[in-house]
C-alpha cells in the first residue's frame, strides 16, 4: 500500500488575524472566527465580524484549531474570515470528501499533538499539517466511508439538537410554574394569573402553601474522592469516575455518561470515593463553579466535586432545576482567593422553594420523560461515536471494506 500527505491531497488556508480596527461586534462584513471558544458541536458561533481581511473559509471547509486548543475541529456552515489560531482544510477532489479528511487527521491527531511547539500555547505549523502522511485509498472507497462518516457526524448532530430543545422544553415548563408560578391550579388554569393568593418569603412572593428551605432539606449532600494514583491496582477498572475535566467537557450536554478515568471495585473500598446513585446532580465546587451534570449511571467523583441527590430519586429533574436556579446566588456566596469554592455551607445557606406534592407529582409526569429522552439520545451518540471510532482506523487500512449499495 503506498502512501501520501495531506498537501497532495488537500488544501490549507492558514489563518491571519485581521487589523483591530476592520474588527467589530457589529454584523458588517463576514463572521470572524479566532479560535476554539467559538465552537460548537458541529459548526461555529462567531462573536465578531470583520470588514477587511486576507484568509477566509469556505461553506464546507473543516475548520481545525492551530494554536491554543490544537486539534479542536468544526465544520464551516458559511463564509468566514479566519484568524491565525484557525486553518481551513477542504480535499482537492470536493467538498464530499471532507469527512473522509477529517478522519484521516484524527487518526494522527495524536502524532501530531506531540510535535506541537510551545509548551504554554501549543502550535501547529503549515507544514506540521502538510507533511501528514496516510495511505492511499482508492477514490471509491474514499467516496464510501467519507459517506458513512457523514452520516454518522449528522446523526450525532441532530441528537444534540434535539437535547437542547428537550432541555430548553423542561426548563421553560420548570420556569412557567416555579419561577412564574403559573402552574396548574385545582381547576387547571394558571395560579397567578387567575388570582392565586401570595404570600411574602425570605425569596420574595411565593404562592400559599409553598414553603423556603435549605437547599440540603431537599436533597442528600454527596461527597467524593480520589484512590492513590500510584497504585495501579486501583485504576483502568470498570467503575467510572468523575472529574471536574468530565464536568467541563460534557458542559454542553445534561449527562455524564462517560469519564476519562476509571477505577476499581479495589480503589473504591481503599479511598474516600463513593459510589453515587443515577441522576445524582453533579457539580463543580473548586476552581470551575457553576458547572454541573446529572449522572447518566452510578459513578463516583472526586473531591473536587460534590453531589446532590433528591430525597426522593424521582425529583432528580426538580433537583437540577432547583440548582441551576439558585446558581447565581451561589456564586455570589463562594468564598476562596486562589480558586472559587463552593462549601458545605454554601450549600446549606442557599435557600430554594419547596412545593406542595401535588406540583412536584406533576412536574414528575411532564418534565421527567423529556430527561429519559436526553439521556437515550446521550447514549445512543456515545455508542455511535465509539463505533466510529473502532471502525476509523480499520476503514483506512482497508482492513474493512464497504461495497456500495
Amino acid at each position: 500500500m503506498g502512501y501520501t500527505t495531506l498537501k497532495q491531497i488537500a488544501s490549507i488556508t492558514m489563518g491571519q488575524s485581521p487589523k483591530s480596527e476592520f474588527v467589530t461586534n457589529q454584523q458588517t462584513g463576514l463572521p470572524l472566527l479566532n479560535g476554539p471558544t467559538e465552537f460548537g458541536d458541529y459548526h461555529p458561533y462567531p462573536k465578531q465580524f470583520s470588514s477587511k481581511y486576507s484568509k477566509m473559509a469556505k461553506s464546507g471547509d473543516l475548520l481545525f484549531c492551530v494554536r491554543g486548543s490544537v486539534g479542536k475541529m468544526n465544520w464551516a456552515n458559511q463564509e468566514y474570515a479566519i484568524g491565525r489560531g484557525i486553518a481551513a482544510i477542504a480535499s482537492k477532489n470536493g467538498a464530499d470528501f471532507n469527512f473522509f479528511i477529517k478522519a484521516l487527521i484524527e487518526i494522527k491527531l495524536p502524532s501530531l499533538l506531540s510535535i506541537a511547539t510551545g509548551s504554554t500555547f501549543p502550535n501547529i505549523s503549515r507544514g506540521m499539517l502538510e507533511e501528514l502522511s496516510f495511505p492511499v485509498v482508492h477514490e471509491t472507497e474514499v467516496k464510501i466511508i467519507s459517506s458513512l462518516l457523514s452520516n454518522i457526524e449528522r446523526y450525532v448532530f441532530n441528537l444534540n439538537l434535539q437535547n437542547q430543545v428537550l432541555e430548553k422544553m423542561a426548563q421553560a415548563i420548570f420556569k412557567h410554574w416555579f419561577v412564574d408560578f403559573e402552574f396548574p391550579n385545582e381547576q387547571g388554569k394558571p395560579y397567578k394569573s387567575s388570582g392565586g393568593k401570595m404570600v411574602a418569603s425570605e425569596l420574595g412572593e411565593i404562592p400559599e402553601g409553598w414553603l423556603v428551605v435549605s437547599l440540603l432539606e431537599k436533597s442528600d449532600l454527596l461527597s467524593g474522592g480520589t484512590p492513590k494514583t500510584t497504585n495501579d491496582n486501583y485504576w483502568g477498572g470498570n467503575i467510572p469516575w468523575v472529574s471536574a475535566k468530565d464536568i467541563g467537557r460534557n458542559q454542553s450536554y445534561t449527562f455524564v455518561t462517560k469519564t476519562e478515568k476509571t477505577i476499581t471495585e479495589l480503589g473504591l473500598r481503599h479511598s474516600a470515593a463513593n459510589l453515587l446513585p443515577k441522576y445524582t446532580t453533579v457539580l463543580v465546587a473548586r476552581g470551575s463553579v457553576g458547572k454541573f451534570a446529572v449522572l447518566g449511571t452510578e459513578m463516583c467523583i472526586n473531591q473536587s466535586c460534590y453531589g446532590l441527590f433528591p430525597k426522593k430519586k424521582e425529583d432528580y429533574v426538580l433537583t437540577y432545576f432547583t440548582f441551576k436556579n439558585a446558581l447565581d446566588r451561589m456564586q455570589k456566596m463562594v468564598h476562596g482567593t486562589v480558586f472559587d469554592t463552593v462549601t458545605t455551607n454554601t450549600l446549606r445557606d442557599t435557600l430554594v422553594l419547596s412545593a406542595p406534592d401535588r406540583i412536584r407529582v406533576l412536574l414528575r409526569k411532564t418534565v421527567n420523560p423529556l430527561f429519559e429522552k436526553i439521556l437515550i439520545n446521550q447514549e445512543q451518540i456515545q455508542t455511535l461515536t465509539k463505533m466510529r471510532d473502532l471502525l476509523l482506523p480499520k476503514l483506512i487500512s482497508g482492513e474493512i471494506k464497504i461495497k456500495a449499495s
